[in-house]
C-alpha cells in the first residue's frame, strides 16, 4: 500500500498542524523530490517558507515550478523568482575565492527564470554593473533582452576580473 504525497504533504501544511521551519522544509523535500504538481499547494509552500526567509529551498521549489507549466503560471512567481535572484546576488562576494562559483550559480538560476520574470531584472542588472561584474552583467542582460544583439560594457566602474564570469572558450590570450 502506497502512501498518497500530495495528499500527506497537504495534510502536513494544513492549518491544524503546528508548523515550524523543520517541518516546512520537510514538505518541501517531499514535493521536490515526489514532483507533486499541485498548485494550492506549491503556492501555500511557497508563502510560508519565504516568510519564514528558506531561500535555498524555495529556489529548488522555483526549479520543479519551471519544470512544469501549470505551475510556472503561480500568481506572484515572477516576484518570488526576483526576490530569490536578489537575494544570490546578495550572497555574491567579489572578495571571496568561490566568487566565480556563485556567480555561475546566479546566472544559472536567472536563465531558468520564466519570461514574464524578465522586467523585473532591471535593477539587479543595474547593481551588478555598480559591483563591478561587467561579464555577468552582460550575460544578465542577454537573458533579459533575448532579441538584442550587441550590448555595450560599461566601463565606468572599476571592474573586478577575479570575481567575474570566466568563459575559457572566449580566452584568447593563450593564442
Amino acid at each position: 500500500m502506497g502512501l498518497d504525497k500530495p495528499h500527506f504533504a497537504r495534510s502536513l501544511l494544513s492549518s491544524g498542524v503546528r508548523q515550524n521551519v523543520e517541518l516546512l522544509h520537510l514538505i518541501a523535500c517531499i514535493v521536490i523530490d515526489y514532483e507533486v504538481t499541485d498548485r494550492k499547494l506549491i503556492h501555500g509552500l511557497l508563502t510560508k517558507l519565504c516568510t519564514a526567509r528558506q531561500r535555498e529551498v524555495v529556489s529548488r521549489l522555483l526549479h520543479l515550478c519551471r519544470l512544469y507549466p501549470s505551475l510556472a503560471r503561480l500568481s506572484d512567481l515572477a516576484v518570488v523568482w526576483r526576490d530569490i535572484a536578489g537575494w544570490m546576488h546578495g550572497e555574491i562576494d567579489p572578495e571571496s575565492p568561490s566568487a566565480n562559483q556563485q556567480l555561475r550559480r546566479y546566472a544559472y538560476f536567472c536563465l531558468s527564470f520564466p519570461a514574464e520574470a524578465r522586467h523585473t531584472f532591471d535593477s539587479l542588472n543595474a547593481q551588478m554593473q555598480s559591483d563591478g561584474l561587467l561579464v555577468g552583467s552582460q550575460l544578465l542582460s542577454i537573458i533579459i533582452s533575448p532579441a538584442q544583439k550587441d550590448i555595450p560594457i560599461a566601463m565606468t566602474v572599476r571592474e573586478r576580473v577575479e570575481a567575474d564570469v570566466h568563459l575559457s572558450w572566449s580566452d584568447i590570450s593563450n593564442e
